[in-house]
């Protein structure tokens, strides 16, 4: 609950930005962690440091690769040529739309688990 108060009192009230806000949300929930619950103890800490720079490392990799192909779509101007050639279809937008919703429906199937031998 402090911790919604400090994020949202803080941006609210003009004391910091939202990214302070989220870098003092993020030191008061390890003094809670380390002094009050006690949930973790300094030995603790280089491992805790190695999973969340993990886990950051991810998130970095991802935002990079997803802006390298932004770039190399801009570049190659990917969304003016599809654009046309969508326009080039039809100009009912329920006819274009059709066959980019069923693009879309195909390629978030969900492959299926179970094993059958």
């Amino acid at each position: 609950m402090v911790t919604l108060v400090i994020i949202l009192g803080g941006i609210l009230g003009g004391v910091f930005t939202a990214i302070e806000a989220g870098a003092v949300a993020c030191i008061w929930a390890f003094f809670v962690t380390m002094f009050i619950y006690r949930d973790y103890r300094w030995r603790d800490l280089p491992v805790l440091l190695h999973r969340t720079l993990r886990t950051v490392a991810m998130v970095l990799t991802l935002i990079a690769c997803a802006s390298s192909v932004g770039y190399i779509m801009a570049l190659t101007q990917m969304p003016a040529k599809m654009t046309a050639f969508f326009l080039s279809i039809s100009d009912n937008k329920y006819v274009i739309l059709f066959p980019i919703s069923m693009t879309a429906a195909m390629s978030t199937r969900v492959p299926s688990t179970s094993s059958r031998i």
